[in-house]
């Protein structure tokens, strides 16, 4: 089911804002980029060309407000905001190859997901293969 929601971090950035998913507004808090570990000894396979992404290659979520915060998977489930860390497994997220799903590098059995089946605003980590594509 595609729903047409995007990550959103709303208006605030402070530490521990939840990032939920919202209809796309274009807003500072739906803006994001990728950034990818320099650990150069973790071994890729490539990039995915339907999806844009190294698979395999762990990233962080960046947000383009201001104190670029990242989003952390707390207790394997909620997704908020938090200053970055590089060393963090909580923050840092792959495109698995054989599910095509976002996950945790830390719970590497759960899924960036949106409650309900993408009916909620809430956005956690979950074992489910949800496509975000």
């Amino acid at each position: 089911m595609q729903n047409k929601k995007v990550l959103d971090s709303g208006s605030q950035d402070k530490e521990a804002t939840n990032v939920q998913a919202a209809k796309k507004t274009g807003s500072k808090g739906q803006q994001w980029k990728l950034i990818y570990t320099p650990d150069l000894k973790i071994q890729t396979k490539g990039l995915n060309v339907n999806f844009g992404l190294e698979i395999n290659r762990p990233f962080f979520i960046v947000s383009k407000k201001w104190m670029n915060r990242v989003v952390e998977c707390i207790g394997a489930s909620n997704l908020t905001l938090k200053t970055l860390n590089r060393k963090n497994k909580g923050q840092q997220f792959f495109l698995d190859a054989f599910s095509q799903t976002v996950k945790s590098q830390q719970w590497k059995d759960r899924s960036m997901t949106i409650q309900s089946n993408g009916a909620s605003t809430n956005l956690f980590m979950t074992t489910t293969t949800a496509r975000w594509f």
